[in-house]
């Protein structure tokens, strides 16, 4: 007499038997099955967050580079409205207390553009950017300011040649 599960052969049936070994072996496949699908299913996601996260990083220089740029023609921007506010005679004293904040600022700004590479470098996108996205609110905050001293000082030029 064979035993199967602490029980004779003989008082389960061969039938019974049969049955509960297939279900068994056919469980073990569905297991299988279930565990190669997860696996795919892990390894195809992984691989879609490998993808985007190089696509962000591309973004993220691409911005970099924008901002850089921007940093960059902001600087000439203040320095030709410093040479501008030259030609007065006498500059008022809010007007050259606004152009030399907003100076002071974009070099501060200049000095956090070149630190976002160090956090590229780094290989901190997240860090990165966080001071992009507020280097850019900066950027585009004193840039407005520039405009407007820049159309003051114009102003101030013009003034000064109708009084002449």
């Amino acid at each position: 007499m064979v035993r199967y599960s602490g029980r004779c052969v003989s008082s389960l049936g061969y039938e019974v038997v049969l049955a509960r070994m297939i279900s068994g072996f056919a469980i073990g496949v569905v297991t299988t099955l279930v565990s190669i699908l997860i696996l795919f299913l892990v390894h195809r996601f992984s691989a879609v967050a490998r993808e985007n996260r190089a696509e962000l990083l591309e973004q993220m220089h691409e911005n970099y580079s924008r901002l850089q740029a921007a940093v960059s023609e902001m600087l000439a921007r203040a320095d030709e409205a410093d040479q501008e506010s030259k030609y007065l005679e006498k500059v008022p004293t809010d007007l050259s207390r606004r152009l030399s904040k907003a100076c002071s600022e974009l070099v501060a700004l200049g000095d956090k553009v070149r630190s976002i590479e160090s956090r590229f470098s780094r290989k901190d996108p997240n860090g990165a950017g966080r001071d992009i996205l507020r280097s850019l609110g900066k950027a585009n905050q004193l840039s407005t300011e520039i405009k407007q001293i820049r159309s003051e000082i114009a102003k101030e030029i013009q003034k000064e040649r109708q009084n002449q």
